[in-house]
């Protein structure tokens, strides 16, 4: 997919007359795209009331729509990572045995931000959407985990 966007991207530079900003901009959306792709932000049981998919049923499904990692981003909490991370190897080692790619494991979370944490309580009428934030961390490395 990337040698297919880099030879088009070639092509329009040259038609356009080397317009490096254009190409530059369409590389930036289409790295954005591939992440959307990946699956970045997925629940699995492990997130209460909001994960319906097992994590190997989410794993093959990433794999049959060809995505080339998947990452599971539980609410609050990574009780899942180490069923994540064997199912993962587990997949993986089959999909070597039949020649298929491999799919890789990203860890992460998704954090709940406040504004205050003193205040316990949501007050309906002076709430808005401000009060009410998810923040997704992903990790990048042995660094990030811990």
């Amino acid at each position: 997919m990337y040698e297919s966007f880099k030879q088009k991207t070639h092509s329009l530079r040259s038609s356009v007359g080397g317009a490096d900003n254009i190409v530059s901009v369409i590389y930036i959306i289409l790295r954005v795209v591939i992440m959307c792709l990946m699956g970045n932000h997925r629940h699995s049981e492990y997130s209460l009331l909001d994960g319906l998919a097992t994590i190997p049923l989410a794993i093959k499904k990433a794999a049959s729509l060809g995505m080339p990692a998947i990452a599971m981003t539980d609410h609050g909490n990574m009780y899942g990572a180490v069923n994540f991370y064997d199912a993962c190897c587990a997949y993986n080692k089959e999909a070597k045995s039949r020649g298929e790619k491999p799919i890789k494991p990203i860890f992460g979370t998704e954090f709940y931000v406040c504004d205050d944490l003193t205040v316990k309580t949501r007050n309906s009428v002076d709430s808005d959407e401000s009060d009410r934030r998810h923040l997704i961390l992903l990790v990048k490395n042995e660094q990030g985990y811990k």
